[in-house]
């Protein structure tokens, strides 16, 4: 966790405002999570190694044919969580 917390804790106000939108939307939601860091750190890291594959070389689809994929799965990383 320590690259994903020192983004977030970096001089950039960016950073700092999307993570506190993040811990705003898990407050605000209806369930509780647990390991919300983690939750979080799975999300992007998984977006962002699949989708890099996806956008810039259609592999293992395009982008479109993939989103379903990973929205679900993201979903699914979500409800893990949950308490």
């Amino acid at each position: 966790m320590g690259a994903l917390k020192s983004a977030f804790w970096a001089e950039d106000e960016g950073d700092k405002i999307f993570y506190e939108r993040y811990l705003e939307l898990v407050e605000a939601d209806e369930h509780e999570y647990q390991d919300i860091d983690i939750m979080l750190f799975t999300i992007l890291e998984l977006a962002g190694s699949t989708g890099y594959n996806s956008i810039l070389f259609e592999e293992p689809v395009s982008i479109e044919k993939y989103k379903p994929f990973l929205y679900r799965t993201v979903r699914l990383i979500i409800q893990s969580h949950r308490k």
